[in-house]
Order: C-alpha cells, then sequence, then structure tokens
C-alpha cells in the first residue's frame, strides 16, 4: 500500500491575525494546521478540532495543531487569532490517510533551550505509516534554522516547512517526514537547530485499513 502524503500550503505571519491559505485539496483530505504562538492556544476555528496545545518548558512558545477533514476541494481557509506580540502558522493537506483515525499513534514533548530537537518515539500498529514530525521555536527569526533531520528507523526522510516570523519576539515552525513500512517501533527522532526554546509533537499518519478480499465459496457434491 502506498503511504501518506503531505504537503504545506504558504505559511502565514502577522501580530495578531493569520488566515493561512489551504493548498490543492478534495474531499477526504485531512487538513492539520501548524500554529505557533508565544502564549495561549488560539481559538479552535468553526469545523476544526484542537489536536495539540503543548508549551515549551522555557516558555514563550507553544505548538498548536489543529485538523478538519475535508468534505469539498474548496475548504474556506482558516483564522487563528491571538492578543499581541506575533502568530504563525501553515496548513498541510495529507491524502491517503484513514478518514477515521488518520494517526495510529502520536507524542508530544517540550524539550529544553537547545541546538538539539528531540521528537519522542512511537510504536505504530499498521503498516506503511509516514511519520510526521513538527516542532515550533521562539527565537526572532525567519528560518529556516534546521538541519540534520534524522530517525535510523525510518526511510526517505525529507524536510516539508522551516520557517518562521521576526514580528515581536518571532518565532516559527519546522516540520519533516520519514516512512516506516512495517508495523513497531520508531526511535525517537532528532534535528539541529539554532538554539531555541521549543515544543515538538510526533504524529505517525496510518494508511486506509486493508480489507481482505474473500473469494466464492465452492460446494464440491459429495464433500
Amino acid at each position: 500500500m502506498a503511504f501518506p502524503t503531505v504537503a504545506a500550503g504558504t505559511p502565514a505571519e502577522s501580530i495578531t491575525t493569520i488566515t493561512p491559505v489551504i493548498g490543492t485539496h478534495a474531499a477526504g483530505s485531512w487538513l492539520l494546521a501548524h500554529i505557533e504562538v508565544p502564549t495561549t492556544a488560539p481559538l479552535t476555528p468553526v469545523g476544526w478540532d484542537l489536536l495539540y496545545s503543548v508549551p515549551s518548558t522555557a516558555g514563550n512558545t507553544r505548538i498548536c495543531l489543529y485538523t478538519r477533514l475535508a468534505t469539498s476541494s474548496s475548504e474556506t481557509d482558516p483564522t487563528f487569532v491571538v492578543i499581541s506580540d506575533h502568530i504563525w502558522g501553515v496548513v498541510y493537506v495529507i491524502n491517503g490517510a484513514h478518514q477515521t483515525k488518520p494517526f495510529s499513534t502520536s507524542a508530544s514533548f517540550p524539550p529544553a533551550t537547545s541546538t538539539a530537537a528531540i521528537w519522542p518515539g512511537v510504536t505504530t500498529d499498521s503498516a506503511d505509516n509516514l511519520l510526521f514530525y513538527l516542532l515550533a521555536w521562539q527565537i526572532d527569526n525567519a528560518g529556516p534554522i534546521g538541519s540534520a533531520e534524522a530517525n535510523a528507523t525510518l526511510a526517505n526522510i525529507a524536510e516539508v516547512i522551516d520557517a518562521g516570523s521576526a514580528l515581536g519576539n518571532g518565532g516559527g515552525g519546522l516540520s519533516w517526514t520519514g516512512e516506516k513500512a512495517t508495523a513497531g517501533i520508531v526511535d525517537p527522532a532528532t534535528a539541529t537547530v539554532t538554539s531555541t526554546a521549543m515544543a515538538v509533537v510526533t504524529l505517525a499518519i496510518q494508511p486506509p485499513a486493508v480489507v481482505a478480499s474473500i473469494g466464492p465459496t465452492i460446494w464440491v457434491e459429495g464433500m
């Protein structure tokens, strides 16, 4: 079975309000908004669900993830609002994922300020998962700030986004993917970043469930 795919739209930044543009999508695409803010999570847009809101233990940054299953090819771009300083965000379009349970497992972690980003390991319960690693950073930098993304248990590692904002105190996001062909343990992942406070989330995106094909019953006379 093919792995799910992730494509990023154009990142948005502002002092108070952003409306990141959703890229090309269709009914059945999962939409994932990756938002970085300094403190409190923005209100969840109508029709979306808050998946994660993780503050850094070092303060001044928070990663917020919101999801929505697209019901058409013309979903309304979501709006996120903070009181002041800055907000940064991007919407990913995920295709080829399970329609009711897109994430087979997930985990979050708020590392200390460092040049070494670490994402928690997980255990997938299905094959052909696309591991998706997301990070929020807190430095006055429009990016990129990351490099050397690595996980020895995955294949085909690819960076998705590395961008941010220099507005206010500044902040932004880093994301990348890797493929896990078989169900099982996925080691913690790492990357090198410019020294920053950060918060991270690991998502394992799973494909649709495989339905076994059952052939016709053959009756043999006399059996």
